[in-house]
């Protein structure tokens, strides 16, 4: 950033290209470049350097003034923030399913109140695979950013009246303080950690002090220079290359890129290796375009694969990159770099007006997102609506999911569904006056599965009464042997997705059920095949098929065979459900002989001898996820159950 009040440093913009395409590969999702996201970090030591610059160059001037830094920080960031995120809106609008348009929403008045940071810490992990596909994810950064720029202006003034000894150290305090509840936070509170203010303000801070270091610094020897130039660029591209994801972040691990920065700020003049390195042409015009780059990129990554229906890869979305640094020029050159320099929207008032206008239209379409959408509610990306009108086919997953509970929530009343902790699971739901055996489902969100094949099984309706306590199998205490329904059952069912931790105490809650006077049955793991996402392997199977001609019918036995494939070879969506499922198969082994108790395989009604069904021929799912069935999959698993003997050792005394 060329400013006034010091001299323009090419190798400030080539540090910045460095960050903004370290962030891109890395978004991208190229493996060799999995520690890209320290190029944020890098983005805050230079904004930290920068911004102490301006402040104390004015201050030492008598000429700064904190409503001018304000409107310079809002001509500088703002815009291109709000183009960018008005011009998500309408894609959003046209593709999104109903969850993630109503995330979306949110994300929109985030950005708009400058606490992206606060609302994706909230959610999952920054790391988690299902937020490539937010388009604003990014936007968390400019959140720290523009808190850093409330706090920190005032917090200079204060330490102006300080002698520069003092104010150095007090700096230095303060980033010590931040940079050790960074390191806790790290290792006991990682989202927050990642995302927060406090755990970022040391790297602010390393760009203060390099201020303060560089008038004594720069008038070290070549050689050393050189030495140190060179190193810091090396300890960049260092993190670059071996962090990743498992990297405690940003604690001592976040030194590595940030003491490299400092040290390229400090060392990489014209005169040194580093310096010439970057400021040679064109990566200081990279780093000119950074800012627009940043922004553009993410909605441009996530739009991108949601079009591609989850799975673009990474290769590909690099050949995306030239476009992106194409669309950063034009926005740089006719919108950031002319409202920086007043020669659009010169005016303040006009700035603020036009900025006050796009945020009434953001905050009041993600309003009307939030408030017209909730979950349950069915909504389609306009790709695929001619498919979904023409076949059984449902995009949908979590509409999906909001259907299965149909049944459950006809009982409990919740809106959308609740996997455990069901008040409604601790009354009697059984009616004492049928004479129909009793039947208790325990388990996770699979039993509610197991639950609708039974009730929609003719003939499992005429011999049991169901009803569902929800549980994970670990998780079993008194709440269930206390429970109405418990005590009421002739039949405990246990019906889960077992994990490891499920296994470690499955025998223990079957022998205290067995002493209850009642009759035991374990479902075996259903087998997880897919993945839960927005678009699973089903359905990128489907719409693949779908974009080669090919018949429905064609498709439909086409991923059935694919999935009775990997069935028979054990090819789960993971190797932890793999190792828990099988064993699992070897622990019921050893509760039938050792306990008596029942087992069912819910495998044996989808796949019959060498085939399964996963699929209708009119495209409809009978799952959405990695092994949860949709409503038409339970009705139409209720059939096999009622067409075949495969549950049939349940009706006997």
């Amino acid at each position: 950033m060329k400013q006034s009040c010091h001299i323009y440093r090419p190798e400030i913009d080539g540090l910045r290209a460095f960050s903004v395409m370290a962030v891109m590969l890395f978004h991208a999702g190229l493996e060799s470049f999995r520690g890209g996201y320290v190029g944020v970090d890098v983005f805050f030591v230079i904004s930290g350097y920068l911004i102490s610059k301006i402040i104390l160059s004015e201050k030492e001037q008598g000429r700064f003034s904190l409503i001018d830094f304000y409107l310079r920080r809002i001509r500088r960031i703002i815009p291109m923030l709000f183009l960018v995120s008005l011009i998500c809106i309408p894609i959003a609008w046209l593709w999104f399913y109903t969850n993630q348009l109503i995330d979306f929403s949110k994300s929109i008045v985030a950005v708009l109140t400058f606490s992206s940071n606060f609302l994706f810490g909230s959610q999952k992990g920054y790391f988690d695979a299902s937020n490539e596909l937010k388009p604003l994810l990014h936007t968390w950064s400019l959140g720290v950013e523009e808190q850093y720029y409330i706090v920190f202006p005032a917090l200079l003034i204060l330490a102006a009246r300080m002698g520069p000894r003092s104010r150095f150290l007090l700096m230095a305090v303060l980033a010590l303080v931040s940079i050790l509840f960074a390191q806790w936070a790290a290792m006991n509170k990682p989202d927050f950690g990642f995302y927060m203010l406090p755990t970022r303000f040391w790297e602010f801070m390393l760009g203060f002090l390099c201020t303060q270091l560089e008038p004594m610094l720069g008038r070290w020897p070549t050689w050393r220079r050189n030495f140190l130039s060179a190193l810091g660029l090396l300890m960049l591209m260092a993190s670059v290359f071996f962090y990743d994801e498992k990297t405690p972040f940003p604690g001592f691990s976040a030194l590595i890129p940030t003491v490299g920065a400092a040290l390229a700020i400090l060392f990489a003049l014209p005169d040194t290796w580093g310096g010439r390195l970057l400021g040679s042409r064109p990566i200081p015009t990279i780093g000119l375009l950074s800012y627009s780059a940043y922004l553009w990129h993410q909605p441009v990554f996530s739009f991108a694969r949601f079009r591609s229906y989850g799975d673009m890869a990474p290769e590909n979305l690099v050949l995306l990159i030239p476009g992106i640094l194409v669309l950063s020029w034009l926005s740089w050159r006719f919108i950031e770099t002319p409202i920086r320099r007043r020669a659009l929207l010169r005016r303040t008032r006009d700035l603020l007006w036009v900025l006050g206008l796009a945020s009434l239209v953001g905050l009041s379409t993600a309003a009307y997102g939030i408030y017209d959408n909730y979950m349950g509610k069915r909504s389609t990306p306009y790709f695929l609506r001619s498919l979904e009108r023409n076949s059984d086919y449902v995009a949908d997953n979590y509409y999906l999911i909001g259907q299965s509970w149909e049944l459950q929530r006809e009982i409990n009343g919740i809106p959308f569904y609740a996997v455990n902790n069901v008040p409604r699971d601790r009354e009697m739901v059984f009616d004492s006056g049928d004479l129909r055996s009793k039947m208790l489902v325990v388990g996770n969100s699979h039993s509610v599965d197991f639950y609708n094949v039974l009730r929609f099984s003719r003939k499992m309706s005429d011999h049991f009464q169901v009803a569902r306590f929800g549980a994970n199998i670990v998780e079993i205490n008194d709440e269930l042997f206390l429970s109405p329904n418990y005590r009421a059952a002739d039949v405990v069912v246990y019906c889960s997705l077992m994990s490891k931790a499920d296994l470690e105490v499955l025998e223990s809650v079957v022998v205290k059920t067995k002493r209850d006077g009642k009759k035991v049955y374990v479902c075996k793991n259903v087998f997880t095949w897919m993945e839960r996402a927005i678009f699973t392997k089903l359905d990128r199977l489907i719409v693949e098929g779908v974009a080669r001609g090919d018949g429905y019918d064609q498709i439909s036995d086409s991923v059935n065979a694919r999935y009775a494939q990997d069935f028979h070879s054990r090819k789960y969506v993971n190797e932890d459900w793999k190792e828990s499922s099988l064993n699992l198969e070897v622990l019921v082994d050893r509760l039938v002989h050792e306990h008596s108790i029942q087992v069912i395989d819910r495998m044996a009604y989808v796949c019959r001898g060498s085939s399964c069904e996963i699929l209708s021929k009119t495209l409809g799912k009978y799952f959405y996820d990695m092994g949860h069935h949709t409503l038409l999959g339970a009705k139409y698993f209720a059939s096999i159950v009622d067409r075949t003997e495969v549950l049939d050792d349940m009706l006997k005394p």
